[in-house]
């Protein structure tokens, strides 16, 4: 077997107008359970552009993309993530 890296990186999932997080946390779910399961066949890393709305830049402030709100309290996005790495799905 060949051993592979996935990596994905400064990932973000953009909201702009209506604030549908549970979309967006199904989203950041789906990316993560796309690496989880590349996990046996070598090293899978994702990591992200920023944690916290407040962290975007000015010019970004206009749209909600991260995985905390202001003052780094959590929105559905980051349990779905955390639920995934806590028991991660069964390879196939």
């Amino acid at each position: 077997m060949i051993k592979l890296s996935f990596h994905i990186t400064e990932s973000n999932v953009w909201l702009k107008r209506e604030k549908d997080y549970e979309a967006q946390a199904k989203i950041f779910g789906a990316i993560v359970k796309a690496l989880l399961k590349k996990r046996h066949m070598g090293v899978v890393t994702r990591n992200v552009w920023n944690l916290s709305d407040g962290d975007s830049s000015v010019k970004m402030k206009q749209f909600d993309n991260c995985l905390f709100y202001l003052g780094y309290r959590a929105k559905p996005a980051y349990y779905v993530i955390q639920d995934l790495l806590e028991v991660p799905p069964a390879p196939k």
